[in-house]
């Protein structure tokens, strides 16, 4: 499930596991995304906290060949 509205937290919720929902936050003004494990028992903890702002300006990362640079090298050529 999505939830959002302008300017707020987007929220996504998944099974993990068999009892565990998985939250995750992000905050698209701040650029910065929360994952939480909720169990049964309603308990919340805190998994992980990243700001994205630098790994949005990453070009390639693990990718494979052809590289974007290469496939727009070959389209300009034809």
């Amino acid at each position: 499930q999505v939830a959002s509205t302008p300017s707020a937290l987007i929220a996504f919720s998944t099974t993990v596991g068999e009892s565990q929902q998985q939250l995750t936050l992000i905050d698209p003004k701040l650029r910065v995304i929360s994952v939480y494990h909720v169990d049964g028992d309603g308990k919340i903890a805190l998994k992980s906290v990243r700001r994205i702002e630098w790994d949005l300006k990453v070009d390639n990362l693990n990718n494979v060949a052809p590289l974007p640079q290469e496939v727009r090298s070959m389209v300009v050529q034809q």
